[in-house]
């Protein structure tokens, strides 16, 4: 797992509001919705409430992450760096720049 991390990681359990939509790459199957653990410019840990996880360690894929009010807030493309029952780590293939909503909802829990 990712235990050296250099970014800023938005610890977003506590925002039932957001999730992330993936999808593998070039398939064309419909995309499972995932709850965020944390989420960073470089990456993000997810997690279903379902038993198994549809894709392996190494797939890439295409995400989206939602607000439940506002939509699709980002478009991504990441890979599946690790895996482990219902959680898994992914690793954008682009930094990411985080939506304003994001770091202001991580400055309130800084206080």
């Amino acid at each position: 797992m990712y235990q050296d991390r250099k970014k800023l990681q938005i610890q977003t359990k506590v925002f039932s509001n957001f999730r992330v939509n993936l999808k593998i790459e070039n398939d064309g199957t419909d995309f499972e919705t995932f709850q965020i653990w944390n989420f960073s410019e470089d990456g993000s840990n997810l997690y279903t409430e379902s038993n198994s996880i549809p894709f392996e360690i190494g797939d890439k894929l295409l995400g989206t992450l939602v607000e439940r009010n506002d939509g699709v807030l980002i478009k991504f493309s990441a890979t599946i760096v690790w895996k482990e029952g219902s959680n898994m780590g992914i690793k954008f293939h682009e930094e990411l720049i985080l939506p304003d909503s994001f770091i202001a909802l991580q400055m309130t829990l800084i206080d």
